[in-house]
């Protein structure tokens, strides 16, 4: 995409300074070569040195105007996954770009702490999207931290704030038991 970028851009500069030179050839032809067009004066030597099609003195010089034309294949290709994410559909909740990309980050990418837009990063595993929006494997968001025994009793709440190292499990009676105990 970049190379096509550069193409675009090189092609679209040689086409404004042929554009240049010939109105340059058009003037020396007439007789105006060296004045401003705005202000009639002479234009300086070293300016002429410089930039030897230029129409203008320095002090009437117009603004630079950045060019518009991007190449067609830019209009499909943004935002990244806004042709696939369902997410904002209310009719929709299949798989989609997003959770695609999801699966693929969970495996790793590039992104390190220092480049997080928040400092207080605690884990590579945060800097997901959605990380923490979505709870895997629960529909709800109660269900990662509520248990039962085998056979549906003793109701406890699991502290799965580091998901590792599970140090202790509150039961539903208030009776904070060590995992080793249970």
């Amino acid at each position: 995409m970049y190379e096509r970028e550069k193409d675009i851009s090189l092609l679209e500069h040689d086409e404004f300074q042929l554009e240049r030179i010939d109105s340059a050839l058009h003037s020396i032809e007439e007789g105006h070569f060296g004045t401003c067009a705005v202000c009639q004066q002479p234009i300086p030597y070293e300016r002429m040195q410089a930039v030897p099609y230029t129409k203008y003195c320095k002090k009437h010089q117009p603004e630079t105007v950045v060019s518009e034309n991007r190449p067609v294949e830019e209009e499909f290709l943004a935002p990244a996954f806004g042709r696939t994410s369902l997410d904002e559909r209310d009719d929709q909740n299949g798989f989609d770009g997003e959770d695609a990309w999801q699966i693929v980050e969970s495996w790793g990418t590039s992104n390190t702490p220092a480049m997080a837009e928040g400092r207080d990063i605690d884990s590579y595993d945060v800097m997901a999207i959605e990380a923490t929006d979505e709870v895997e494997g629960c529909v709800e968001a109660y269900e990662s931290f509520v248990a039962t025994d085998i056979y549906g009793h003793d109701v406890s709440i699991l502290s799965l704030h580091n998901s590792h190292n599970i140090s202790n499990v509150i039961t539903y009676n208030g009776q904070i038991k060590s995992p080793k105990n249970l």
